[in-house]
């Protein structure tokens, strides 16, 4: 190696992190997910606001289907399929496992 690349090679050396820096590592990892808690926090914020707005719209035919059986069971229904739709991945950490 001749010694101008051996000289560049310390000189690059001083700019990089040591092997076992948490606090670097840590910063990465924070730059990376900050945009997906964003993101996460977005569609958290839409589907309240798509609930919210469907309940209040169905507000009236909620009340006549919590008075006989078979309501109840479409009611269940429907929010199993929300909670399916909505479920994808809220709740759950796939970047830690």
């Amino acid at each position: 190696m001749s010694d101008s690349s051996e000289r560049l090679r310390r000189l690059w050396a001083l700019d990089e992190p040591p092997a076992g820096d948490a606090g670097f590592r840590l910063g990465v990892l924070e730059r990376l997910e900050r945009p997906r808690l964003g993101a996460g926090l977005l569609r958290a914020f839409g589907m309240a606001a798509v609930a919210g707005i469907v309940a209040w719209a169905g507000a009236p035919l909620l009340v006549e289907a919590l008075r006989t059986a078979e309501g109840l069971v479409v009611l269940a229904a429907v929010f199993g399929l929300i909670g399916l739709l909505a479920g994808d991945d809220v709740g759950s950490d796939a970047s830690l496992g």
